[in-house]
């Protein structure tokens, strides 16, 4: 980001991604036609809201590493798995039909010694 401002980082990260996803979506598009006439429309709002929810914040990590410290976004970028973790738990207790994920004590405490190691490596290759 210090040859270039971030909406044209963005935008080859972007483009970037679309040339290597095409051959895996050519790829797997008669599983989403079966997915889509089994299940709906609705898949393609869920794909569609995922991905622009990923755009999103594509976009503001882009936009945090141009303005403010890139150890800090890094270091902060890393805890998503936490998040995800946090989602999936809330997810499986509240809304079992949605996602199902095993969520007993000994599994979540297993995930989350494998977050915090994950945490604790990248703060070990940012420094």
């Amino acid at each position: 980001l210090n040859f270039a401002d971030f909406w044209t980082i963005f935008s080859y990260t972007r483009i970037g991604s679309v040339l290597v996803l095409i051959p895996i979506f050519y790829f797997s598009f008669p599983e989403l036609v079966r997915t889509v006439k089994r299940h709906g429309n609705k898949v393609i709002g869920v794909i569609s809201t995922s991905e622009s929810l990923t755009i999103f914040g594509v976009l503001l990590i882009t936009i945090a590493a141009s303005v403010g410290s890139i150890t800090l976004v890094s270091a902060l970028s890393s805890i998503q798995s936490f998040f995800v973790l946090l989602l999936v738990v809330i997810l499986s207790i509240f809304y079992p039909k949605i996602l199902k994920e095993e969520i007993g004590k000994s599994i979540v405490i297993l995930k989350l010694i494998a977050i915090i190691l994950m945490f604790v490596g990248a703060m070990l290759i940012i420094k």
